[in-house]
């Protein structure tokens, strides 16, 4: 999910709600490393880039889930972000971030239907982005949604072990950003999802010390609530520019103003490129 190096990384992420903390992902700065790993394409989202999955050819059925987690810090700079993530048995899936203490729908949600088409939700202005999958994508979501790989890996790198976590199998993966650490404990039987991971930094002669770690604080196997993956019939669709513009003029968040009109400004550039995936998608669907 979430390591950053500023809280300016942070509402710079929050303000791409095109893409909100679906993979809300682990972070290093401005790299993201957690989503579902597709094919590239011009619509696909930008953190579905590189993330656990599996590099064993066996296969098994993945389970409905609820789960949510949180960021820590052990030097106390913790920003609090908290994501809720959840899958239904048809292959659905929904993550969904804010900053706590908060509504989780105050951002948004990122909802994944089964036919591979992404809708970014945003119930607070009662607005919607909706990200047609193209043939590769829509391939790669379909082969997804009822069977997962029995090993997950990140990247080229292979699990380091098998251990066991939340009353599921997890894969341990390491890899190196940079000379930051991080290490995340993904479990297949949830589509290579992590229930764990943390960031280290050289601390000297060989050590590590921990940066931030995100951790599962709840996680329930079953049918989660359908209300988590609603999207209603009388919600705008908005580019995401439009979107973004719209949010954040009813929200006022917690930072510096100098801060604020940073990320803003970076949000403006994040959203003009979200605009042509976003046209480009869609005027496929269009021809």
């Amino acid at each position: 999910m979430n390591c950053l190096r500023s809280a300016a990384d942070l509402y710079i992420l929050i303000a791409d709600m095109s893409t909100l903390l679906a993979p809300i992902l682990l972070v290093i700065g401005a790299a993201s490393i957690h989503a579902e790993q597709a094919p590239t394409t011009v619509s696909q989202d930008p953190k579905q880039a590189a993330t656990a999955v599996g590099r064993s050819q066996a296969r098994q059925t993945l389970a409905p889930y609820y789960l949510e987690r949180v960021d820590t810090s052990p030097r106390g700079q913790s920003f609090g972000l908290k994501e809720i993530v959840a899958r239904r048995s048809d292959g659905a899936i929904v993550h969904i971030g804010a900053l706590a203490p908060g509504d989780m729908r105050a951002f948004g949600r990122d909802v994944t239907l089964p036919d591979g088409t992404r809708v970014s939700v945003y119930d607070s202005i009662k607005a919607k982005t909706t990200w047609p999958p193209d043939e590769m994508q829509a391939q790669f979501h379909r082969a997804q949604l009822l069977e997962g790989p029995a090993e997950c890996v990140m990247g080229s790198n292979p699990p380091l072990r098998r251990e066991q976590m939340e009353g599921q199998d997890v894969d341990v993966v390491q890899f190196n950003l940079g000379a930051r650490r991080v290490t995340v404990w993904a479990a297949p039987k949830l589509g290579c999802e992590y229930l764990y991971d943390k960031a280290e930094d050289p601390a000297g002669g060989g050590s590590f010390r921990i940066d931030m770690e995100v951790k599962t604080i709840k996680l329930v196997i079953g049918e989660p609530d359908a209300r988590l993956f609603d999207v209603a019939s009388d919600l705008i669709e908005m580019k995401p520019s439009e979107a973004m513009r719209k949010r954040w003029s009813v929200t006022e968040p917690p930072v510096p103003a100098e801060q604020k009109a940073a990320f803003l400004r970076a949000g403006e550039r994040m959203a003009a490129e979200q605009d042509k995936r976003y046209e480009a998608a869609n005027s496929k669907v269009r021809q």
